[in-house]
């Protein structure tokens, strides 16, 4: 399933979180978003989204007593799309971002999505009224994932460019806080390739100190092993 979205193949990545979603007997509620993720950059129209988003609440399991953060994450997403016209932005790009495929991926594939990014950057700026009520969210999802990728493919200036530009409306965000830390996470990493280590050490503090601001936000946990061995990594 993984590689075919690495290879930008979405329908056939879709195909696989439907077997999945039908055979595995863990996190349906995961398979189910990840299909509609997958199958919205393949064909945003197909009537299966929103029967899959509809059903996606209905497997939440429950460990221990508590809900898994990657499921509140599925659920989090599914509800919006059912709420904005039935509409995510760049879902699948999101995802390979979140579970750190883009890295991975064959170059002539990271070029490709830094066209499908810049083209919906240009949807942003240019469709009115816009598919959802928040597309500032969407724009600074745009610019984190454009500036991860560009800063991959060697930009590291341009990289760092987009981000600074992103995180001047970080206060605009209205839905997806955990966007605001993982870009200052980025920045820092891109700082740290740079050696300003000390404005590095900034953003890595402030994106570890993020649930403060917000009590709590998307993938925390996740986000929170990467900024402790980055901090780790740091001369003293």
């Amino acid at each position: 399933m993984w590689g075919h979205a690495m290879l930008l193949e979405w329908d056939t990545a879709a195909s696989f979180a439907m077997q999945l979603f039908n055979e595995s007997k863990w996190s349906r509620t995961l398979f189910a978003y990840l299909y509609v993720a997958f199958k919205s950059m393949a064909d945003p129209n197909d009537a299966s989204l929103v029967e899959m988003s509809q059903r996606c609440p209905k497997y939440q399991l429950k460990i221990g007593g508590k809900h898994l953060h990657i499921e509140k994450f599925a659920i989090r997403k599914c509800r919006s799309f059912l709420k904005n016209n039935n509409y995510l932005c760049l879902p699948g790009i999101e995802l390979l971002y979140v579970w750190r495929y883009i890295r991975l991926m064959d170059v002539n594939c990271k070029k490709k999505l830094v066209e499908q990014i810049e083209a919906a950057l240009e949807e942003i700026a240019t469709v009115k009224p816009y598919y959802t009520d928040h597309p500032i969210d969407d724009w600074f999802l745009c610019n984190l994932l454009l500036a991860v990728i560009v800063a991959d493919l060697g930009d590291v200036e341009h990289g760092l460019s987009l981000l600074r530009t992103a995180l001047q409306s970080e206060d605009n965000i209205q839905v997806d806080h955990y966007y605001i830390a993982y870009a200052h996470f980025e920045i820092g990493v891109l700082y740290s390739k740079t050696q300003q280590y000390e404005q590095a050490k900034a953003h890595f503090r402030y994106a570890k100190d993020f649930s403060n601001k917000v009590k709590s936000y998307s993938l925390e946990n996740r986000l929170l092993f990467r900024i402790h061995s980055a901090l780790s990594s740091l001369p003293k």
